[in-house]
């Protein structure tokens, strides 16, 4: 199953590099954060601040047992 970083990456027909530039931050990276099972937490914030990812998504084991509103 494809995190939610990954998810958008492919959505936006983007490579590793070009999200990279989006984010301010190197291709490694990225790569390295959309092959994980979440996002890191020390980059969930920049992620959602360029991308508007929602939280909850880069992070779902934060809020497990918890409904979308």
């Amino acid at each position: 199953m494809e995190n939610a970083l990954e998810q958008y990456r492919q959505r936006h027909g983007l490579s590793y590099a070009d999200l990279a530039r989006m984010v301010g931050t190197d291709r490694s990276t990225v790569m390295r954060h959309c092959k994980a099972a979440s996002v890191p937490e020390a980059s969930v914030v920049r992620y959602y601040a360029k991308l508007q990812i929602p939280i909850e998504d880069l992070q779902p084991q934060l809020f497990k047992g918890e409904t979308k509103s």
